[in-house]
């Protein structure tokens, strides 16, 4: 449990010196049949010092979830473009500044603190340009860099200029990156405008203020996200649209929560898409634990193989939340959205059919398609590729 690159390092040592470690930090082992937790737990200090991610891909295989079938990742530029795309995923932090109850970060948070360590870590912009040139040397066909940090708005303007613009001037590149609401200003969004970025992807999660505070412990305000929202959209003549992400599926949502994100969807302003995923409940974080314990939750194993954006359930609000990706007139939403509409017995068959056909099965359909499509093609590549 944790960062593997010194635990594995020494487990690797260890099996082959053929000899037995019972002191390799972050790993659990099984005696006498119980289980016993490491003693020490490692975290790099700085990232800087890790080495980099091996994208040369030699004599590497990939496990393709879901199919049981391991395959040979190719090693030829342009058969490695068609297995991976045009666009290179990018991490330069680990962790994230906030702890919310649903996330595994609040895991490694405590983790770390108990052990001493940080877990929320920056690479320097140093680190992160020398590391993506080293990367688009072994995969030359990238176009696009997305930047998956937690929040990368969390730099200081002049690292965020220092990184942008060595993606812009030195790669030639355009990126995409995500962000917490506070963290957003016109200054940071300039910047990122003037050298090339392209999207901006958001974690909203709910428009609830009590789940927010009350069930996420996630202490970001409606008025930010609105706030965000505005500066990105002032931006939107110069091609930066922005995504916002809802979390779904809360048992501890009521009528009045959900509404409340749907309404908070509906004030933002355009360019927009929305991002959906249901709830899971990881092992060891809070929102899981109060859950179990208030007899929500029968047990973990139900959320094993739980899929966040493929297994969001088929009910009325959740349908409401589908409709709004192709964008449906406000007075559309005001109508289903109103007491008579999600209270009254009169609309409940009504209510039924909007829950599942058509047009939410529909909706739900071509998204899946959208998110499946990726990763068939890679496999049908990688098919041809070794038949």
């Amino acid at each position: 449990m944790g960062e593997g690159e010194e635990p594995l390092r020494r487990l690797y040592e260890s099996i082959i010196n053929k000899k037995i470690d019972l002191n390799i930090p972050n790993i659990f082992q099984k005696q006498n049949g119980k289980i016993k937790r490491p003693s020490e737990y490692f975290f790099a200090e700085s990232l800087d010092n890790l080495p980099f991610p091996d994208y040369r891909l030699k004599n590497s295989y990939l496990f393709i979830r879901g199919h049981n079938e391991i395959i040979k990742i190719p090693e030829e530029a342009l058969k490695k473009r068609k297995f991976f795309g045009n666009s290179f995923l990018f991490y330069g932090q680990r962790g994230c500044n906030f702890s919310c109850t649903y996330c595994s970060n609040s895991l490694y948070h405590k983790l770390a603190r108990d052990s001493k360590h940080k877990w929320h870590r920056l690479a320097s912009p140093q680190r992160i340009k020398k590391e993506l040139k080293t990367h688009l040397a072994n995969l030359p066909f990238v176009n696009h860099i997305a930047i998956n940090d937690d929040n990368f708005l969390v730099r200081n303007a002049e690292e965020i200029k220092n990184i942008a613009s060595f993606i812009n001037k030195d790669l030639g590149l355009t990126f995409t990156i995500n962000a917490t609401p506070p963290f957003v200003t016109e200054e940071k969004i300039s910047l990122l405008v003037n050298y090339g970025l392209r999207g901006i992807s958001f974690g909203v999660q709910s428009g609830s203020e009590r789940i927010l505070k009350k069930i996420y412990k996630r202490f970001v305000t409606n008025e930010q996200v609105i706030k965000a929202a505005n500066i990105v959209s002032s931006f939107k003549d110069r091609g930066l649209k922005a995504d916002y992400g809802f979390i779904l599926d809360n048992p501890y949502e009521d009528n009045n929560d959900w509404r409340d994100s749907l309404k908070l969807w509906l004030s933002l302003p355009q360019p927009k898409t929305l991002s959906l995923y249901t709830l899971e409940f990881f092992p060891g974080t809070a929102i899981a634990e109060r859950a179990l314990k208030d007899g929500i939750l029968p047990s973990l194993r139900s959320e094993f193989n739980k899929d966040y954006r493929r297994d969001i359930k088929y009910n009325y609000a959740n349908s409401l939340f589908y409709f709004n990706t192709i964008n449906i007139p406000k007075c559309i939403n005001k109508l289903f959205m109103s007491d008579f509409m999600v209270k009254s017995r009169v609309t409940l068959p009504l209510r039924i059919i909007i829950n599942r056909y058509p047009i939410d099965f529909a909706i739900r359909l071509i998204n899946k398609s959208k998110y499946e499509f990726r990763k068939l093609l890679n496999l049908f590549h990688a098919k041809t590729k070794n038949a």
